[in-house]
């Protein structure tokens, strides 16, 4: 009964997996016509050309939650449930880590901005730009945490609550990016708005471990031979 309820779950999840895919790319081409006609072509042009920047910090993340989800499958199958502990604070750490790495390399490529875009912007796009930048850092952290934390929620096997959300943070980035820049045209906005729901979903996401699965994000062990055997699929 219980395999039944778990494959049900399951397929509920790819399903909702599928939903939101296609969901995104409806959005996507909403909004980005959208804000192409509220912004114009180079207020848009310039939060483009930021993100498109920024997102080169995304390749740093090495896919942590994804690791972490392989590791407690792992342990949960292997009957040595207290593991999980140690493999969510060794992850936790490394995470951590990794979020210091990206916000130092963020600032080398914040002092970098002047001298990659002198000749396709201003000086005061650049500054402007620069805001955008600092605020979508940010953004990624912050969504970097939350990716690991879902990889907790994968790895104990509920398969729908990570679609839940992620649909959930769609609709309501939508509402809000329609409500705002229809009265505030500024492509700053755009990432305030992203900051401001990447919050609530770290939250949404760590309440919801802590209440049902009592999850506490300890920084108390490290073992480094979860470390070595997460290095071969962090890395690929």
């Amino acid at each position: 009964m219980k395999a039944v309820k778990l494959l049900n779950k399951r397929n509920t999840g790819i399903l909702m997996s599928y939903f939101y895919t296609f969901l995104n790319m409806i959005c996507g081409l909403f909004l980005s016509s959208f804000l192409l006609r509220m912004l114009g072509d180079t207020e848009y042009g310039i939060y483009q050309t930021i993100s498109s920047f920024a997102m080169y910090l995304v390749l740093l993340e090495f896919g942590t939650g994804t690791v972490l989800t392989r590791n407690i499958l792992v342990i949960k199958n292997s009957g040595n449930s207290e593991k999980i502990k140690n493999v969510i604070s060794t992850m936790s750490i490394i995470t951590v880590l990794l979020a210091i790495v990206i916000m130092v390399i963020s600032v080398i490529f914040y002092f970098s901005i002047d001298d990659i875009y002198a000749n396709t912007m201003s000086a005061q796009q650049i500054i402007y730009g620069k805001k955008i930048f600092v605020v979508m850092t940010v953004y990624l952290v912050v969504s970097y945490f939350s990716q690991t934390l879902s990889g907790i929620a994968l790895g104990m096997e509920n398969y729908l609550f990570s679609q839940i959300v992620k649909i959930g943070n769609l609709a309501l980035r939508v509402i809000l990016l329609v409500s705002v820049i229809w009265f505030n045209r500024q492509a700053l906005m755009i990432a305030y708005i992203d900051v401001l729901l990447s919050i609530i979903c770290f939250i949404v996401i760590y309440t919801y471990l802590k209440r049902v699965y009592k999850i506490q994000i300890r920084f108390k062990y490290f073992e480094f031979s979860i470390l070595k055997e997460s290095m071969p699929l962090c890395t690929a």
